[in-house]
């Protein structure tokens, strides 16, 4: 990828269904400057990298911390997989979890959650007894808030 920039976090799973395979799911900010999602993909001709999501492009914010990502199938109305990430668009609040999600050449965004407590971890849990996934994030360290989004 080459960005030059420090990563912030890395994921590995089948988040692209219209790809035969894993992809690596990357994104990273540097403080002032905007953030960026990238998913990296191995093809006949070599790794391809392609640009999911930035500030100024599909939102109105400004993004400066881009944290945690998983990879599932979160979305029971968009068939395949799906990229969820926490962020935030200034230093540490609100807190917001955005989806995206692969439809033909495109790459969807939806914002699902915004509060003022910060979500940095995110993952998908089976709660028992019910036996249903679950999407639960987790707040700033220094406050130790978890939060059941869905």
């Amino acid at each position: 990828m080459g960005a030059g920039q420090p990563q912030n976090a890395i994921v590995v799973g089948d988040a692209d269904s219209t790809n035969p395979g894993n992809e690596v799911v990357v994104n990273w900010h540097e403080t002032n400057v905007r953030g960026r999602l990238w998913v990296l993909s191995r093809r006949r001709s070599g790794w391809a990298s392609e640009l999911v999501f930035s500030a100024g492009e599909g939102t109105p914010w400004s993004l400066h911390h881009l944290h945690n990502l998983v990879i599932g199938d979160f979305d029971t109305a968009h068939p395949g997989p799906e990229i969820v990430m926490t962020w935030s668009p200034m230093t540490h609040n609100p807190g917001r979890i955005s989806v995206f999600a692969k439809t033909g050449n495109r790459w969807e965004h939806h914002l699902i959650w915004q509060d003022l407590d910060e979500a940095h971890g995110i993952a998908f849990l089976t709660l028992i007894p019910r036996g249903k996934p679950a999407l639960m994030a987790v707040g700033h360290p220094r406050e130790g808030v978890l939060l059941r989004i869905r």
